[in-house]
């Protein structure tokens, strides 16, 4: 599976970005492409350590389950619930958001060192190589929501 610490796979997703323009419309969800562009950038904080979330009951039950499911080889599913502090619903500018998520992207490859804490708060504890995993798998399906 990729993994966004691998820089051939992080330089596709940057060129898969960059394809997107005003124009690209989404084939399923409610974020246009300023929107969900901001949306992908906003879980990196987790990442950096950030945004500090606590871990709800709900994750403590369903998590592992979540997880497996999201790490499969399957694409994920459209329209998955997102976590509040997550959805984008303002009007953004896509050169400022497809901007922010680059450096995001950028930052993230710098490697594992940059993950103050192993814990992501809906899925618990990951390995460096989860992270990469998780992440690639995240902005493959925004991206692929988007046609890029």
């Amino acid at each position: 599976m990729k993994n966004l610490f691998e820089p051939a796979v992080r330089q596709e997703i940057l060129g898969r970005l960059d394809s997107l323009t005003p124009a690209s419309t989404a084939q399923w969800g409610k974020m246009d492409v300023a929107q969900m562009c901001g949306h992908c950038g906003a879980p990196f904080g987790i990442y950096f350590g950030d945004i500090k979330m606590r871990r709800p009951l709900i994750a403590y039950i369903f998590g592992a389950s979540a997880k497996r499911k999201l790490f499969s080889e399957k694409p994920w599913p459209q329209n998955l619930p997102t976590a509040g502090r997550f959805k984008v619903t303002d009007s953004r500018l896509l050169d400022e958001e497809r901007a922010k998520l680059a450096a995001e992207i950028r930052k993230f490859g710098q490697g594992p060192a940059m993950n103050p804490s192993p814990k992501h708060p809906f899925f618990g504890s990951m390995s460096a190589d989860e992270w990469g995993i998780f992440a690639w798998r995240h902005l493959d399906h925004h991206l692929r929501q988007f046609g890029a």
